[in-house]
């Protein structure tokens, strides 16, 4: 079942971001970044589909993900820039909020940056720039994501400059900090974080591959369990609120028995979180 809603949410931001790109950007000469924006530069320039730019740009990065990245993010991104692709091949050009180009850049930020936030808050990417970024955000976890491929957007819209001219680069400026916008907000919700407390069996093994695979830090408490007077190890794990859903799977993975309960932390400070004053 939450595989399902998983592909649900996938297909639905995948759906949205397309409709940006084909309904609302192309339509109106606007100019944003990733790999979307190259397309749209090169239908400008040579006339070349936008669908075929996003596959051929789109097939390297992939390779390289295979070799660097975890099955299930990459076939997830993958089925992500399917969607996507289909989306900016089959839409019409026809652009639902008119001709105003001011507006055209607020709308189709909005509805890209909802499209984006969605794809990134179930861990997976649209592909091309979204993906560069989400691999290098797992080199250098002090920048966000969305702000990775904010910088990447820029250089883009720069290149796009001499074609399209600089007041529509400018509009294309203000969609893409719209995007990075919302779909920050929508990736790390409100500013509550998570604390799962789990005790198992396998406390020690749960705890490593939490360390390892979020590089998060895992407290470890002696408890008595008053039903078999036996003594075993309360994990304690604070968290952001999207990393929750991962921990959860850790657990499945290594004790289908185990007990787990997850309470809202608020003004958590620390490495990781909010900077001690």
């Amino acid at each position: 079942m939450k595989r399902v809603m998983r592909y649900l949410l996938l297909t639905i931001g995948a759906f949205l971001m397309g409709l940006a790109v084909k309904m609302i950007f192309d339509t109106s000469g606007l100019v944003t970044g990733g790999v979307s924006g190259i397309a749209v530069i090169l239908q400008k320039i040579l006339n070349i589909p936008m669908w075929l730019t996003n596959i051929v740009i789109n097939v390297p990065l992939f390779i390289y993900g295979f070799r660097t990245l975890e099955r299930r993010v990459l076939w997830d991104s993958f089925y992500a820039n399917f969607i996507f692709t289909l989306a900016i091949g089959l839409l019409p050009d026809i652009n639902p909020v008119g001709n105003d180009i001011f507006l055209s850049a607020i709308a189709g930020g909005f509805i890209m940056g909802t499209g984006l936030g969605i794809i990134l808050s179930c861990d997976a990417t649209s592909g091309g720039a979204d993906l560069a970024a989400y691999m290098i955000q797992k080199k250098s976890k002090r920048i966000k994501t969305v702000w990775i491929i904010f910088i990447i957007d820029a250089i883009i819209i720069a290149l796009g400059t001499p074609v399209f001219g600089i007041p529509s680069s400018i509009y294309g400026v203000i969609s893409v900090f719209t995007i990075s916008f919302v779909s920050g907000k929508i990736v790390d919700g409100p500013a509550v974080s998570r604390t799962a407390y789990i005790i198992s069996r396998n406390s020690i093994e749960i705890a490593a591959i939490i360390n390892k695979r979020l590089e998060r830090g895992v407290t470890g408490i002696k408890v008595m369990g008053m039903y078999e007077n036996k003594e075993k190890i309360m994990l304690v794990c604070v968290a952001r609120k999207r990393e929750i859903h991962k921990i959860v799977e850790i657990v499945e993975e290594a004790d289908k028995q185990a007990f787990m309960w997850i309470g809202d932390a608020r003004e958590v400070m620390g490495e990781g979180f909010v900077n001690i004053a």
